[in-house]
């Protein structure tokens, strides 16, 4: 719904109640004071339109993914130190790579928010049914790491599983203990 809002602010940058809700999610990060603040101060106001409008612009040169990603990595500070705030990220990213595929067919913000409020209601009605969607791992600290020998000797590691190094060795020792006069 973050995403949602955002997009619609893209698509409405003339609305002050869309582009206020926008403001008002974690994604963008503005607080209420600073909203309120907002409606009596001109220059805030327009500071804060400014930022829709940057990511408008954004959105009309690079795409979807180039504005999910820069607010991503603005947010990143109130994002990450939640419990979920790694599963968030991931979502978002995700969301983004999946929105910059469609904006190949849909080329405006206004297709791609009816798109994404398709799928999302898609999904919704899935919920119940039973049907696994596909989901990103947030971290992938449990899943087995597979790195050169070059790289690592292992040592740092509980478990290491090297099924040709025994093989490597014995047929170096083969080769050196060719005798002089086969040569």
């Amino acid at each position: 719904i973050q995403l949602e809002s955002l997009i619609a602010a893209i698509c409405s940058p003339g609305s002050a109640i869309v582009v206020r809700a926008a403001l008002a999610t974690e994604l963008l990060g503005e607080d209420l004071a600073s909203l309120l603040a907002a409606r009596d101060d001109l220059d805030r106001w327009e500071h804060q339109l400014a930022r829709i409008a940057d990511l408008r612009n954004r959105w009309q040169e690079s795409g979807p993914y180039a504005v999910i990603a820069h607010c991503v990595q603005e947010a990143g500070s109130r994002l990450l130190p939640r419990w979920d705030g790694r599963r968030i990220v991931t979502n978002l990213m995700h969301l983004a790579e999946l929105l910059q595929k469609e904006s190949l067919h849909r080329s405006s913000p206004d297709e791609l928010l009816r798109w994404l409020a398709e799928r999302r209601d898609e999904a919704a009605g899935k919920r119940g049914e039973g049907h696994a969607e596909f989901v990103r791992a947030a971290d992938d600290a449990g899943s087995v790491q597979v790195l050169t020998i070059h790289r690592s000797k292992g040592l740092q590691y509980d478990h290491v599983f090297a099924p040709f190094l025994y093989s490597m060795r014995w047929k170096r020792l083969s080769e050196s203990s060719v005798p002089d006069e086969a040569v």
